[in-house]
């Protein structure tokens, strides 16, 4: 089995340098930068404000080990983002901050039916 998943990358809203609020006691204050990974900051399109399309590929496979009546052993094997593609899911959101989707991912399961 596989499986694609693509998405077409979300808005981003960029925080003005201006700031509004007529605040002049916090007017003094330096503000508080956390650096930006220069891969992260590839998957931004600053110019039409929306992150970069995402996509992730993954495959998975099922072998029946054992099976006798009711009961069986089967493994399954599941290898998602095969690609291992960096995907930026929001870029500083508002309330999650900087979401990443998951790199390669592995999986291994053994199951059995009695």
């Amino acid at each position: 089995m596989a499986g694609i998943r693509y998405g077409s990358g979300l808005p981003v809203e960029l925080e003005s340098e201006n700031d509004d609020s007529g605040n002049q006691q916090d007017a003094h204050k330096e503000p508080q930068v956390q650096p930006i990974s220069p891969a992260i900051l590839e998957k931004v399109n600053f110019e039409r404000g929306r992150l970069r399309p995402n996509f992730s590929l993954d495959f998975a496979a099922r072998f029946r080990l054992w099976e006798r009546d009711q009961r069986q052993l089967s493994l399954q094997f599941d290898v998602r983002n095969a690609t291992d593609r960096l995907n930026v899911i929001n870029f500083t959101g508002l309330f999650s901050g900087t979401a990443l989707a998951p790199g390669r991912q592995l999986t291994l399961q053994i199951k059995s039916r009695f």
